[in-house]
Order: structure tokens, then C-alpha cells, then sequence
């Protein structure tokens, strides 16, 4: 078997592993596929929200942040859809570093979504101690950002038409991406995340377009993560956040 860590929606890769013969196993995750870290990785949360801008007219809006983790992330803001069929479900999602973007993520949000919604960036590895500001765009008025005065956060604050407004923050959350990675034990394919990575559950499809996502049941669970026997057909995985749907 070959295993052959594969190119997905939110993910690219290029490991190529020799493993025992015939099948190749392809891999892909809503994350990162990399060396995973084993320490516990800290989650910056700003959950209030207490007022909800255009985002199409305060363009560009977004907020400045610090980052508390190392590695690939998720960038959680706050949308409500006030004035729904106005316009399409398609944002896109913007993130910057000192030198500039480092990632853009396309995102589509249900009819009638309100509330925290991931952008996922599994190819920009966060520095914990850097500064960071993820920016949305949003082609018309349909689509609002919820945003807050009360308990501000220290590490940076909103930004509306390019300006930084200090004492406000939109709501946000940054999520660290788990890794998933693979090698082989005997006979078997072993696939493992971090410990970390409680949230997570691990899905698997025949292909990518047209996708059919499902939980693997026929696993067993080791420490760290689950095995697979060797006769497993040609198959994506990917890790799922289970406490969100997404």
C-alpha cells in the first residue's frame, strides 16, 4: 500500500509514505495534515456581541489579534443574514500577518444563519505572540458582523473602512487545527490526531467532487487515534468539528 496524503477543499499536500503494497489510501482533513503538537493548544475566544455592523458598507471590517497558539487555525466571526435574499450566502475571508495576507477562505453561510461561523486556514502556521487581523468581504448588503464595546480585548480591536476603533472588538474565535497524520502498523493503517483534539471526529469519503462525507465506524480505537486494515479501498479522510456541524 502507498499511502499518499491527498489535495482537499480546506487542505494540500504532498507527503508521499511507502506502505506495504497495492492500495493507495488517500488522505485529506478539514485542518492540517502535519506534525501534530502534543501539548494542549489554548483557544482565543471573544464571544460578545452585542450589535451587528453591514459588512458590505463598513468594508473592510475585521479585527486585529494576538495570537495565543502555534500552527494552522480557525477564524470564527459572528454573521447574522438581516436582510436576507439580497444578495448571495458567499463571504470571503481574509487573514494578515506583518508582511501582509497570508490566507483567504471562501465561505458560504445557510439562509437565515446567525451566529459564529469558521473561515478554516490550514496552510498558514500562526506564530503564539504575533499579530494577526482576518478582514471579511461581503459583495452586497445582505450579511452583518456582530461587534461589542463591552470587555474589550487587550490584544487588539475592530476594525471598520480600514481604521482600527479601539475599545470595540467584533465577536470572534481563533481554533487551533488539529493534524492528522498516518503510518502503518503491520497489516493495519494507523490514522492519528492529538489529544487536544476532543471536539474532532473522523469522517471518510470515496471522493471529493461529489463528495459524501461519513463517520468511520468500522475503526478501532487506539491511543491517540483509530486503526484500519490493510484491505481498506481507496478512501479520503478528513476530521470534522462535532461541536459545531462543520
Amino acid at each position: 500500500m502507498t499511502i499518499l496524503d491527498g489535495a482537499g477543499k480546506t487542505g494540500a499536500v504532498s507527503l508521499i509514505r511507502p506502505c506495504l503494497q497495492t492500495t493507495v489510501l488517500f488522505v485529506t482533513i478539514i485542518g492540517f495534515l502535519g506534525t501534530a503538537h502534543s501539548q494542549n493548544q489554548p483557544e482565543l475566544i471573544q464571544d460578545d456581541v452585542s450589535y451587528v455592523d453591514d459588512i458590505n458598507y463598513f468594508s473592510p471590517i475585521g479585527q486585529s489579534f494576538t495570537s495565543v497558539a502555534n500552527g494552522p487555525v480557525s477564524v470564527e466571526l459572528y454573521y447574522m443574514d438581516y436582510n436576507s435574499g439580497m444578495g448571495p450566502n458567499s463571504l470571503t475571508v481574509n487573514l494578515s500577518g506583518a508582511t501582509g495576507r497570508v490566507g483567504s477562505a471562501a465561505i458560504t453561510l445557510p439562509d437565515g444563519f446567525q451566529g459564529f461561523y469558521p473561515a478554516y486556514f490550514p496552510r498558514v502556521n500562526l506564530t503564539a505572540g504575533a499579530g494577526y487581523l482576518v478582514t471579511v468581504v461581503a459583495p452586497t448588503p445582505r450579511w452583518g458582523v456582530g461587534f461589542s464595546q463591552f470587555n474589550p480585548y487587550n490584544g487588539g480591536s475592530m476594525m471598520e473602512k480600514g481604521s482600527l476603533i479601539p475599545f470595540y472588538d467584533l465577536g470572534f474565535r481563533v481554533i487551533p487545527l488539529p493534524a492528522l497524520n498516518v503510518s502503518c502498523v503491520s497489516n493495519q493503517v494507523a490514522l492519528y490526531w492529538p489529544a487536544w483534539g476532543t471536539n474532532w471526529v473522523l469522517e471518510s469519503s470515496t471522493n471529493l467532487w461529489p463528495s459524501n462525507w461519513l463517520p468511520v465506524t468500522n475503526a478501532v480505537s487506539i491511543i491517540g487515534g483509530v486503526t484500519l486494515p490493510k484491505t481498506l479501498s481507496s478512501m479520503y479522510f478528513r476530521l470534522r468539528r462535532s461541536d459545531i456541524g462543520l
